[in-house]
């Protein structure tokens, strides 16, 4: 019997706090529904719907602000991006035969042209809103902030077995 020790790295007081448990077999039942963590791809299309969302409240917020010029600078920020977070998690988290090395390839290569796509989206709006790049940039910065919460949606950790 292989026994797995587990130690919870992320416990409020550091590393060592929790003692090592040993990990417990999960019982499937027949008829119970599977749970499984959602695909990279999945949380990635995930962040990027809530970045357009937070885009749109911004533009509006922009909106009432300052008027319809704005509100569409605004919507280009969050729209920058999503298309940015679409682009990661199509090209990252591609099919492929599963290998390390060739998985961070694909991250790396998919991170860099992000970059590249990026600066390209930022040229077009500085062109189309040079006047008022304010909305631009506040309401990309409030859409990477998704990426925070984002931080919560999955556990990494299974639940130990006395809580």
């Amino acid at each position: 019997m292989r026994r797995n020790i587990f130690i919870d790295p992320s416990y409020a007081r550091g590393y060592n706090a929790r003692p090592a448990k040993l990990a417990q077999p999960v019982k499937r039942v027949s008829g119970q529904a599977k749970h499984h963590e959602p695909s990279g791809l999945s949380i990635g299309v995930r962040i990027a719907i809530w970045q357009l969302a937070t885009g749109v409240i911004g533009a509006a917020v922009w909106g009432v602000l300052d008027g319809p010029r704005s509100a569409a600078a605004g919507f280009a920020g969050g729209l920058i991006a999503a298309i940015g977070t679409v682009y990661v998690a199509l090209r990252a988290f591609a099919p492929s035969d599963g290998a390390p090395d060739r998985m961070l390839g694909n991250f790396v290569r998919a991170q860099v042209r992000k970059w590249a796509i990026l600066m390209a989206l930022f040229f077009v709006a500085i062109t189309l809103f040079r006047d008022n790049f304010a909305p631009v940039i506040s309401v990309f910065s409030a859409s990477l902030l998704v990426w925070f919460l984002a931080l919560g949606w999955t556990s990494t950790i299974p639940p130990a077995a006395d809580e």
